[in-house]
């Protein structure tokens, strides 16, 4: 799918439903419908990707993740369609339920927020990649 005529977008399979939200610049999510905590996609447009070197994004998008509460943060920089792409891995740090897998594109203004139970985010990190990898630029 193509998101506001900016970039393409796919869904990791057809488990995965999208719902459309507004709520602090989230453009939509996908959720999985699956007893316990759902495994959740959200794509959110990022104002403070504009302007901002890739790497000045990315310390931006860790310095928000460690405000929000999340520990054990680990990063990895990546190249996604052309784009420099910052992966980060974290945990809710309330009580450690969830695990996150954060990628923050600074030439997009975007970012894919990926959240599942921590005994189900392995089983999901395949299907959360492949969404992160599918984003590309309109025009690219």
């Amino acid at each position: 799918m193509v998101v506001d005529g900016r970039f393409h977008f796919s869904k990791p399979s057809t488990t995965w439903d999208t719902q459309s939200k507004s709520i602090g610049g989230e453009l939509f999510r996908l959720v999985n419908h699956r007893e316990g905590a759902n495994p959740i996609i959200r794509v959110l447009e990022d104002s403070a990707a504009r302007g901002k070197t890739s790497s000045d994004y990315a310390r931006t998008v860790r310095k928000d993740l460690e405000l929000r509460g999340l520990r054990n943060i680990t990063e990895d920089k990546r190249d996604v369609n052309g784009m420099t792409v910052y992966l980060f891995g974290g945990e809710d740090s309330s009580e450690g339920k969830l695990n996150y897998l954060v990628a923050a594109y600074a030439d997009a203004a975007l970012r894919v927020e990926c959240s599942a139970g921590k005994n189900d985010f392995s089983f999901f990190h395949n299907e959360f990649m492949a969404a992160i990898n599918s984003v590309k630029l309109v025009g690219r």
